[in-house]
This record gives C-alpha cells, structure tokens and sequence, in this order.
C-alpha cells in the first residue's frame, strides 16, 4: 500500500480528523471544545482553498464552538 500527498493542502483533511479523534478521547469539557474548534478551524480553511461551498456551515461551527468555549471558560 502506497500513500503519498503532493501538497499540504491534501493532508488537511487528515490533520481535522486527527482533531476531531482528540476531541473524542478528551476528559475535560474545555479540552474538548479546544479540539472542536481546532477541527472547525482546518475544515474551514481547506474549504476556502478548494473553493467547496461548506464554507457557511464551518464558519457557524467556527463560532459556535468559539462562543462555547468562551462562555464556559473556568473563572
């Protein structure tokens, strides 16, 4: 079996499943919000740089997990 990427670009899908697997294995709330947004964060950018209409729908993820996180911080 031969894998290989030509651009970073193609690694990006990779990279926001390996966020979404660490948001699966975190114990704390914060921890898993940190990943959430993370994977938000690569999915939207690999969007914009394929020229996918999921463009909306990341950014709305992006904030809703952004204002979570922000919401429930510690104090």
């Amino acid at each position: 079996l031969e894998m290989h990427w030509d651009t970073a670009i193609e690694l990006m899908p990779v990279l926001g499943a390996l966020m979404l697997m660490f948001s699966n294995f975190a114990r704390k709330e914060q921890a898993i919000r940190f990943f959430l947004l993370l994977n938000a964060g690569v999915w939207m950018i690999y969007s914009l740089l394929i020229g996918s209409s999921t463009v909306l729908s990341n950014i709305i993820s992006l904030c809703s997990t952004a204002t979570a996180l922000w919401k429930y911080r510690k104090k």
